[in-house]
């Protein structure tokens, strides 16, 4: 449907508005996890070989203890990698995560706010408004049904099902390399029970095995030896 300039205006402000407000409370959410949990926060690295403990928090920055006593730091100035590390000391579930996913997506981070957005939808926030907001992050419309879980992360059921059958190649792949024929043939026959999707991993993985043991053979000082023969009929 067409949507009218003011209204659209009006939704990207509301939207702006949202996350705003959602950093605002990743802010709080981070100065409560220093102030209550000061052990979790006793060596972060701020540089090269620097590294240390923050021992008080507010709304405009942090306050850390050094050689010889204290410096100071701004939200506003945090590099985002600093930041990000902060934020995984924090533990932060529910609400607190959510908005401690917003404050890192203001910095530019991206991969960093998935377990986060986990942690808030298994912490209690409603998974409808949750899965509208990381639809609109992604720049995609929420799935049929909504996002699945997999590996702490909120996907599509379909990336689920590309991601599951993906790891299955790789294990098989990793698999056909394996000393024991039986093993490695077992493997070979899962691959290839998966279909056309793991064919090109599968006769990969079959030709690297075969160069393998061909480098194997040709170390080998008598070709015709009984050692030699009993591997080729393995093979």
């Amino acid at each position: 449907a067409d949507v009218k300039p003011g209204q659209w205006a009006h939704d990207v402000l509301t939207d702006r508005h949202q996350d705003l407000t959602l950093a605002e409370s990743g802010v709080t959410a981070l100065v409560a996890a220093i102030t209550d949990h000061p052990e979790r926060f006793r060596r972060i690295e701020m540089g090269p070989k620097f590294s240390v403990a923050l021992v008080k928090a507010d709304r405009l920055g942090l306050t850390a203890a050094v050689t010889g006593g204290t410096t100071e730091y701004r939200w506003a100035t945090l590099p985002p990698a600093r930041l990000a590390k902060i934020a995984a000391r924090s533990k932060a579930e529910g609400a607190a995560a959510l908005g401690v996913a917003s404050l890192l997506r203001e910095t530019g981070l991206t991969a960093e706010l998935d377990p986060l957005l986990f942690a808030a939808g298994e912490g209690g926030v409603e998974k409808d408004g949750l899965f509208e907001l990381i639809a609109r992050w992604r720049d995609e419309d929420v799935p049929a049904g909504g996002y699945v879980a997999h590996e702490k992360r909120w996907v599509t059921p379909k990336e689920r099902d590309r991601l599951v059958l993906r790891a299955k190649i790789e294990d098989g792949v990793r698999r056909i390399a394996h000393r024991d024929p039986k093993v490695w043939k077992e493997a070979a026959d899962e691959l290839l029970a998966l279909g056309p999707q793991a064919t090109d991993a599968l006769t990969a993985a079959l030709k690297a095995r075969r160069g393998s043991v061909i480098d194997g053979l040709a170390k080998l000082k008598v070709f015709s030896s009984g050692r030699t023969k009993q591997k080729l009929f393995e093979e």
